[in-house]
């Protein structure tokens, strides 16, 4: 149970002293390009998941399509089975 405040501990001891060896515009820079490095990844993740989904979704309505043309032709293959009797 004491491995977690320790960490903690460890962890805001660790922060403080990075942050009191630099000045305000260099954090300023860190936190900036940390933002930024972090906003482009979620948007590139994003432009995946958009992708996948497009071609999802065009495989599935080809698919659709298919099967309602199927369908319509259905009833003629229908009629001829019936016209060979």
């Amino acid at each position: 149970m004491d491995k977690i405040p320790a960490f903690s501990g460890w962890l805001s001891g660790g922060f403080s002293d990075w942050i009191s060896h630099h000045s305000v515009q260099e954090v300023a820079l860190v936190v900036g390009a940390t933002v930024a490095v972090t906003t482009l990844l979620i948007n590139l993740i994003t432009l995946l998941i958009n992708l996948a989904n497009f071609f999802l979704n065009w495989h599935y309505r080809k698919k659709k399509l298919r099967l309602q043309q199927l369908n319509k032709a259905a009833p003629a293959r229908e009629r001829e089975k019936d016209e060979v009797k």
